[in-house]
C-alpha cells in the first residue's frame, strides 16, 4: 500500500513539475517577437500587437470604453461583441465619444 501511494505521489509531483515548466514557457514575455497589426482609427494609422481585442486597443489609445461608440469596418459594433473582437490588419474603426450636456 505504501509503495503504491509513494508512486502515485511521485507521478503527481512529476506532472506538477512538468505543468509548471510548461506554464513558465508559455507565459514568458515574447512581446518583442509578436507581430504588430496596422489599422485605421478615425482616419489615422495606428498599430497594436497581434491578438489585441477592441477594449484593449481603446485603452491603449487612452479612450474610455464606457464612453465611446465604435463603427468597425463600416458597421456599428454592439458592445456585447467588443471582448471577442480581435483587431486585424487593415481594420477600419471610427470611434465617437459620447458627450452629455444640455
Amino acid at each position: 500500500m505504501c509503495a503504491k501511494l509513494y508512486l502515485a505521489v511521485a507521478d503527481v509531483h512529476s506532472n506538477i513539475v512538468s505543468y509548471a515548466h510548461l506554464y513558465r514557457l508559455i507565459s514568458m514575455d515574447t512581446s518583442s517577437e509578436r507581430a504588430t497589426v496596422t489599422l485605421q482609427v478615425n482616419g489615422q494609422s495606428q498599430s497594436c500587437l497581434a491578438g489585441t481585442t477592441l477594449p484593449q486597443l481603446l485603452n491603449q489609445l487612452n479612450m474610455d470604453p464606457r464612453l465611446v461608440a465604435v463603427e468597425y469596418n463600416g458597421e456599428i459594433l454592439h458592445r456585447q461583441f467588443w471582448e471577442t473582437t480581435v483587431i486585424k490588419t487593415d481594420d477600419r474603426l471610427e470611434v465617437v465619444t459620447i458627450v452629455g450636456g444640455g
